[in-house]
């Protein structure tokens, strides 16, 4: 498509996204540069850009991009993710939770939402509000072997070991590898 019509701005969004998935993150960067360049309105390349600034450790330009990703387009509770997962890493988890709560207000149905407000409040020492998150999760998602692996940290926090290891069982159970080698190593069953 680029060689057909090389100002075409999603071509080179889409191969940034492909550079992305396979670890090239440089060639991701550069395509996903040149999709802003073409069109500086495209919500989903700064959005996508973020993310790979993100993974790369460069947490203020993943914040700048998902904020500019949210100026283009309010309304992607996917950008109010990234954005919040960029200000957790940051350390704010106060402006990470109003993100998850603003893609709440939007998605209603959006577990990893749930699981990564649930993981905030956990870390800021709120159990009952972090269960309560990986339980909604849990519901939306009975798949989300990360749900049941935050909710069980939670569980030993509070002091019930039999509710952790029974959500680390069912995390295993889903496929959950690290746990999986986890229960395995302490002579755990799953």
């Amino acid at each position: 498509a680029i060689e057909l019509n090389p100002k075409l701005a999603q071509a080179y969004y889409n191969r940034g996204g492909t550079y992305d998935e396979l670890g090239d993150k440089i060639r991701a960067i550069a395509d996903l540069d040149r999709a802003i360049e073409l069109d500086p309105k495209h919500a989903g390349a700064y959005t996508r850009r973020g993310l790979v600034y993100g993974a790369l450790g460069d947490k203020i330009r993943a914040l700048t991009d998902h904020s500019r990703a949210i100026e283009l387009d309010p309304k992607d509770a996917d950008a109010y993710i990234s954005r919040g997962v960029a200000y957790a890493a940051l350390g704010n988890k106060i402006r990470a939770i109003a993100d998850y709560d603003r893609a709440i207000e939007l998605d209603t149905k959006y577990a990893l939402a749930y699981l990564f407000r649930g993981d905030d409040y956990n870390a800021l020492g709120d159990k009952i509000r972090a269960i309560a998150d990986f339980d909604k999760a849990i519901e939306l998602n009975p798949k989300l072997a990360q749900a049941y692996i935050s909710r069980g940290g939670a569980y030993v926090d509070l002091g019930d070991n039999r509710r952790a290891i029974a959500d680390w069982k069912t995390a295993a159970k889903l496929g959950d590898k690290k746990m999986q080698d986890t229960l395995t190593s302490q002579g755990i069953e799953w």
